[in-house]
Order: C-alpha cells, then sequence, then structure tokens
C-alpha cells in the first residue's frame, strides 16, 4: 500500500517538475492515511470510475484510491474513492484512459399513502393501469421472459407476490464487507414496482399485476433509493448474467459516465430491451439512463389517460404508462399507492416481457418497434408528442400487430439508431406503404455519387480532365505584395463556392463594387463554365501558403 505521495509518483513515474507542489505542503504529507491508502486529509474526496487501458492501469488507480467500491472487469474500470490531487496525478498516467465522476442515481417514484389490505376494495382489485394498457387481455405465452428490476430489493414474502417465479443476486461492498440481499426492502419502492409486472392473478387477494412474469431482482439502489453509477453498472451485469431480456430501471440521473454509455450500447447489441423512467421534475430536463438512445424512455399518464404534470418531456420521450397513484405491494404484507416515472416503467416492461413470451423468435428490436408502433397516441398525432412519445402502451395491440406481421418473414422492425422521437419514423412511412424495410437500407448512410447531370451535385474530388481544361483560379488578398505560387496536383483541393442564376443576375463574372473604377477578380473563371448547375458548385482552387488565413484576409476585405 501507499503510504505517501512519494511513493505514488515513484509508482506512476510522475514527472519530476510537478512533484515540488506536493513537496511544498510539508509534514502533512507523511500523516496517516485512512485504509493505509493515500488520501490527502487538505483535499474532500469523492467517488471517480476510472477507465484503464491495461491492468497497469488498473494496479495504479487501485493504489491511488482511498477505498475501492466496484471493479468493473467489463468496462476495463475501476470505481474509487479518490481526492482531487490523486485523481489529477492518474490524469497524467499513460496507463489511464478516462478519469470521471461517479454520479449519484435515485429511485423515480414516492410514496403517496398505504391502502389498508382488509379494505373490501383489495379483493383481487385489477388496477386502472392493467386496464389501460390491455394487460388483462392478455396471457403469459409459452416462452415466458424474464424481468430484471434493479431497485432496492423486493419483499418476496409478501403473499401476492410468487417466491417460486422470483430470483436474484445480492451485492457485496468492497469497503466494508457488507450485504445487500436482494430479498429484502426496507423503502418499499423495489416491492412495489415488482408488484406491478408480477402481482399474482386470480388469488382472491390484493391485486393483479401485468402477468405471470419471472423476475429477476438485483439491489442497485440502498435502503434511501440512492446509488452511484458504478452501483447501477454492476447490477445490470447480473442482470445479464441471468439471462434476463428486459431490465427495468425505475431511477435515474443528471449525468451519464462513458461507462454507462458502453454498457447500454452493449446491452442493445445483445439483445437485452432496457426500460428506465424519464423522471419527475415536470421539465424537458434529460434523466439517465431514460435519455440514452439504446434505452426506452418511460413518461407517466394520469387515471383518464392524460399527461402527469410532474413528468418530464422531451424529444427522447418513448412510450407512456400509468404513473399516478399506481396501486401495487409494498413490505410487510401491505399495499400503497405511488406516483412517479418509476411506476411507469415496470408497466411497460412487464408489457414487453409479456408480448415477447408469445413471439420467441422476434428480436428485441422488433418488440420495440411493435410496442411503439402500436401505442395509444393520445394526441392523435402521427410519430411522436414530446409528452406522450409514441403513445400509451398496448399489450393486446401489440400481439395483434406480430400476430399479423410475422418477425421472422421480414426484416423489419431495425432503424438507423435507437431511442427517441425518430426512432422507426422510417419503419413507420415503410408500415404505411406496406413496403418492409432492409436492415442495409436503414442502416448505410447515403453518399453522394458522380453524374454528368449538371441538376446534382459533382463529385468533390477533382479529376485531371477539370484540371487541365483550365487554369486555376487565384484567390484574393487584402495583402498587394502576394505572389501565389502554383501547387502541384496533390495539393489541389475543393471548396464549394455558390454560381450565380444567369437568368437573375446580369450575365458578368465580377462581383458589383460600391467604387465603379474598381475592378475585382473574378471568383470562377468563365471561360471554363460549360453549363450553369442548379445547386452550389465546387470550383478547383490552387493551394498556396496559408491558406486559410488568404481566405479569412479576403472575406474581411470585402465591402
Amino acid at each position: 500500500m501507499l503510504r505517501t505521495n512519494d511513493d505514488f509518483e515513484r509508482h506512476v513515474g510522475i514527472p519530476s517538475d510537478l512533484q515540488q507542489d506536493q513537496r511544498d505542503l510539508g509534514e502533512s504529507l507523511t500523516a496517516p492515511r485512512r485504509n493505509e491508502k493515500m488520501t490527502s486529509y487538505w483535499k474532500p474526496t469523492k467517488r471517480l470510475i476510472v477507465t484503464y487501458r491495461n491492468e497497469k492501469g488498473k494496479h495504479d488507480a487501485i493504489y491511488a484510491s482511498n477505498a475501492v467500491y466496484n471493479e468493473l472487469d467489463n468496462e476495463n474500470a475501476v470505481a474509487i474513492e479518490a481526492d482531487d490531487h490523486a485523481a489529477m496525478y492518474l490524469k497524467l498516467d499513460q496507463n489511464i484512459e478516462q478519469v470521471e465522476e461517479d454520479s449519484i442515481w435515485e429511485a423515480q417514484g414516492y410514496l403517496e399513502e398505504y391502502v389498508d389490505r382488509g379494505d373490501r376494495r383489495l379483493q383481487e382489485l385489477i388496477p386502472y393501469g392493467i386496464s389501460m394498457i390491455q394487460a388483462n387481455q392478455l396471457s403469459i405465452g409459452s416462452s415466458p421472459v424474464t424481468v430484471c428490476i434493479v431497485d432496492t430489493g423486493v419483499d418476496i414474502t409478501h403473499p401476492d407476490l410468487d417466491a417460486d417465479n422470483a430470483d436474484g443476486a445480492n451485492r457485496f461492498s468492497q469497503v466494508d464487507g457488507s450485504v445487500m440481499n436482494w430479498y429484502d426492502d426496507s423503502r418499499g419502492h423495489g416491492s412495489h414496482a415488482a408488484g406491478i409486472v408480477a402481482a399474482r392473478i386470480e388469488n382472491n387477494l390484493g391485486i393483479r399485476g401485468v402477468g405471470e412474469i419471472p423476475l429477476f431482482v438485483t439491489r442497485g439502489l440502498n435502503d434511501d433509493g440512492r446509488a452511484y453509477e458504478s452501483d447501477i453498472i454492476q447490477a445490470i451485469e447480473q442482470c445479464k448474467l441471468a439471462g434476463a431480456k428486459v431490465v427495468s430501471l425505475s431511477l435515474g440521473g443528471l449525468a451519464a459516465t462513458s461507462r454507462t454509455r458502453s454498457l447500454y450500447s452493449r446491452l442493445d447489441e445483445q439483445g437485452i430491451l432496457v426500460f428506465a423512467a424519464a423522471g419527475n421534475e415536470g421539465s424537458p430536463l434529460s434523466i439517465f439512463p431514460a435519455a440514452l438512445p439504446e434505452v426506452v424512455s418511460v413518461a407517466a399518464v394520469q387515471e383518464d389517460r392524460s399527461y402527469w404534470n410532474s413528468s418530464n418531456y422531451g424529444p427522447y420521450i418513448e412510450l407512456s404508462a400509468p404513473g399516478r397513484r399506481v396501486l401495487s405491494t409494498v413490505p410487510p404484507d401491505r399495499y400503497a399507492t405511488y406516483s412517479g416515472t418509476s411506476m411507469a416503467t415496470p408497466f411497460a416492461a412487464g408489457a414487453a416481457a409479456l408480448v415477447w413470451s408469445h413471439f420467441p423468435s422476434c428480436s428485441h428490436k422488433q418488440i420495440r418497434f411493435a410496442m411503439a408502433y402500436t401505442a395509444d397516441k393520445k394526441d392523435s398525432t402521427q410519430g411522436c408528442s414530446e409528452r406522450y412519445g409514441h403513445g400509451i402502451v398496448q399489450v393486446k395491440a401489440a400481439y395483434d400487430f406480430l400476430l399479423v406481421h410475422s418477425c421472422t418473414a421480414f426484416e423489419w422492425g431495425f432503424s438507423s439508431g435507437n431511442g427517441t422521437c425518430t426512432t422507426v419514423d422510417e419503419s413507420f412511412r415503410a408500415f404505411e406503404t406496406n413496403v418492409f424495410l432492409p436492415i442495409a437500407a436503414q442502416t448505410t448512410p447515403q453518399t453522394l455519387r458522380p453524374t454528368s447531370n449538371p441538376t446534382h451535385l459533382p463529385t468533390a474530388r477533382p479529376t485531371s480532365a477539370s484540371i487541365n481544361s483550365s487554369p486555376p483560379t487565384r484567390l484574393r488578398t487584402s495583402n498587394p505584395n502576394h505572389k501565389p505560387t502554383g501547387a502541384p496536383i496533390s495539393q489541389v483541393v475543393a471548396f464549394p463556392v455558390s454560381e450565380p442564376n444567369p437568368q437573375a443576375l446580369p450575365a458578368t463574372t465580377s462581383r458589383p463594387t460600391s467604387n465603379p473604377n474598381t475592378t475585382r477578380t473574378p471568383l470562377v473563371d468563365s471561360s471554363s463554365a460549360v453549363s450553369p448547375p442548379r445547386r452550389p458548385n465546387f470550383s478547383i482552387w490552387a493551394k498556396p501558403l496559408h491558406w486559410k488565413r488568404l481566405i479569412q484576409n479576403s472575406i474581411a476585405s470585402e465591402p
């Protein structure tokens, strides 16, 4: 372990000219360190995610830390606690790729009120949200799909939750060795989300959930409903190892590190469908991970299907689901109403798993497309709205859609990019015209091709014919002593220049000036013009020395 900063400097090879700043601090450098690791008591510590390039970088990050919280081997990163001084030296380490702050995320739902279990209304009540998304019109299919709930845990002893249909994974603290059990939930937030997805059906007790859906639970959030990004990354890795195909994240924060973005991109490549809460600020504020393109962002609506004013809105909203005063299970052996986009998220995640259980051959992108395409567009517009996204989730409509449009008969549901209101616009248009777009047509970017038609842009690369047909046009400059020199063909570059329309302007190649006695050098040599194109042309200019400065001077000299 490193007991002084000098030891750390020798370990990672800090330049000698930066060591004096540290030595000037005097005897405080040799003071005892907490956990006998390097830290500086004159500066506060904070959580960091350090991405390393190799094992030496990981070793350096651990030695520079005051404590190690999460080792994220799949992301080549480690979550540590360190001060600004240590962070500065890590950024100078050639074995370290990036040092980012490990930001805090939190639950996106809150308790409204407890409902007495003895109330006669709770005798197998169908909550309004189940009817709204049509979940009561479809039973589980022959190929159940597991939903992973990353939350505060789930009280699996609740009589309205099926312990035989749930599993989970504990998380261990690398700092003090404590254990967060997946089946403990002192806050109730995770148990409420679990009841929305999978509360027992037809058991003459309490409520019913979206369906008899298998659950896998991980402890992403602590008892206060908060966590760091690295905690969520580690919890989601447990979901993936368990084989869950749908992940429900009733949580979020204001920032996302590069490691978080990399994780969700990788999950998308591996066919895992992730749903996340849009946030409860009632503003266009972006909440992560919901704002990431690989994640389905879920907004909240009320019982009358109207937009809930506390739900966030914006172009990244993809779907809507019930989120205001939602009734579900909470510990111990109770029921309560919660509000938030945290409640809307498990409705959407459970709906996806329910539909997917009937169509195991469908990809996660096709399930995602079907849910967006068949959503109830509350505002009666095509495409997306910033408040509802594509609309309110409709289970039966998505099921009927997939009965007609086989996932194996066509390559549909794929688009160039994921997430936001523009995710499936091209696919929407394809379905409207009964044309299924192939994968290549939606993922290959369009490129300009050379053409003889003057109405199209010519290629940007000059040909030998065009170079030899006319002499190169000289650049104008405000320096009268400047003499442009010729340039070899390898230095000739193309710059876009707008041509005048000969039908709208006088037939002249010189630009008008305020002084009639002054003539200007033509921008384009008219002797080489063949036919004025309708779009901007590319003139071939010789590239003299300092051409960027010449262009700037030429523009500055214009009246």
